[in-house]
């Protein structure tokens, strides 16, 4: 062989070796490519996974938060899984009060039960600067007396303080105070902030439905005293021994004594909410005069005073002094009229 023809088989042989290591290097990326697809896949699936547990979970505490009845399983609710979460050793939640100005105390976790409704003024110490300012604090530099955590395995003390003012609406609703054993993950912060949003709704509707119980409780009072002092106007007029009636603006009975059922023979409750023109153990002509009457003395404010025959319930006629004087309302408007019948004889037959 010579050397022409060695040489052109050492080219070949080269050219086949260097076409083999192109193809080794292009597989060999082939591969790289497919496993980094293949872990950024698998690492894009655990993500995801990762992000529906955290999700769920958020829904699992957010459900549980809206099913609180009171401030105290509120705050509980919210430590015990921020313990749970984040490593929250201690925690307190402030309602706002912001026509006063004031913070107070609705619940905490590990906190005295004495210290339960203190208040604090807006701008007063960390947690009143939260309030003012309505921004959070984070504080990692404590001082060594600040706060020592007491449990079952000794005192520890926290590693940060949190002070994060509740909004809603941009209205501040509350402060939360909080002291964890580590520096939160962007991912444990994104879960307090979620929890925090819930708890700030749950505190605003806590709030309305305490105002709506102290509304409801002064109506009731309110009413109890409106009925206690009917019931001694009531009585009172029942121990005047001459026929007593009032009515409304609109010309119907409210109310009578005793003596006027007696005179008539007939039952208050019969007769409440009826007009003159209703009462058949009157002459119609009498009715019909007496309504326009009592239209005309509501509507001026009026007094009527004049001696009339009244059959009363012995069957005679009565010569009767009758009397009725219209009144108003705090607002100036007629509110009714007040009607007595006082007899002036024994009795008079019946032609």
């Amino acid at each position: 062989m010579n050397n022409l023809s060695f040489g052109f088989i050492l080219l070949f042989a080269l050219i086949i070796v260097v076409l083999l290591q192109q193809q080794f290097n292009r597989t060999k990326r082939l591969r790289i490519s497919l496993a980094n697809e293949n872990e950024a896949r698998t690492k894009a699936q655990e993500n995801n996974l990762a992000a529906a547990e955290e999700r769920a979970l958020i829904a699992k505490v957010a459900a549980e938060l809206r099913q609180v009845r009171n401030y105290a399983e509120l705050v509980q609710t919210f430590m015990r899984h921020a313990n749970e979460l984040m490593g929250i050793g201690f925690g307190l939640l402030y309602t706002a009060d912001n026509a006063r100005k004031q913070l107070r105390l609705i619940g905490g976790y590990g906190v005295a039960v004495s210290d339960i409704g203190k208040e604090i003024p807006y701008g007063e110490g960390l947690v009143g600067q939260c309030a003012l300012e309505e921004k959070s604090l984070h504080i990692s530099q404590l001082p060594a007396d600040y706060l020592h955590i007491v449990s079952g395995s000794g005192v520890v003390s926290p590693q940060v303080i949190l002070l994060h003012p509740l909004m809603l609406k941009g209205k501040l609703v509350g402060v939360l105070e909080l002291a964890s054993f580590n520096v939160l993950t962007s991912k444990q912060e994104k879960m307090l902030a979620e929890f925090e949003t819930i708890t700030a709704a749950n505190i605003e509707i806590m709030e309305q439905r305490h105002s709506l119980e102290v509304e409801f409780q002064q109506q009731r009072v309110s009413e109890e005293s409106l009925r206690k002092q009917a019931s001694l106007q009531q009585a009172l007029i029942d121990t005047i021994p001459y026929p007593i009636f009032y009515k409304g603006p609109d010309c119907r009975f409210l109310g009578f004594n005793r003596a006027y059922e007696k005179v008539f023979d007939v039952k208050r409750e019969d007769l409440i909410g009826k007009q003159v023109l209703d009462l058949d153990y009157l002459p119609k002509a009498d009715r019909i005069a007496y309504q326009l009457e009592d239209e005309r003395v509501i509507a001026e404010v009026g007094e009527v005073q004049r001696e009339v025959l009244i059959p009363f319930a012995d069957g005679n006629l009565h010569q009767t002094l009758y009397r009725v004087s219209g009144f108003c309302l705090d607002d100036g408007q007629p509110g009714g009229l007040v009607g007595i019948f006082i007899d002036l004889t024994n009795h008079t037959t019946r032609n």
